[in-house]
């Protein structure tokens, strides 16, 4: 089989280093449980696939005060 055909095949993998957020959505490595790959676990929750068009702002863990919305750099949007 060629390449292109095991790419289809292969597990989605993301290294971070960062933390990641959008909307309502937030990934950060610190937040994760140090066992969240084992099998015991549940799944991360994926977001909708159009959740680009969905969110203009993101909402910072922690923020100050909590739950503020902050306007998305257009920069940020692009990625």
């Amino acid at each position: 089989s060629t390449l292109r055909e095991k790419e289809g095949k292969l597990p989605y993998v993301m290294h971070y280093c960062q933390n990641y957020w959008l909307g309502k959505w937030f990934l950060g490595k610190y937040r994760l449980d140090s066992d969240f790959l084992k099998c015991e676990k549940p799944l991360l929750l994926e977001p909708p696939d159009d959740i680009g068009k969905q969110y203009d702002f993101y909402i910072k863990p922690g923020g100050n005060p909590y739950g503020t919305k902050e306007k998305l750099h257009q920069h940020s949007i692009k990625r």
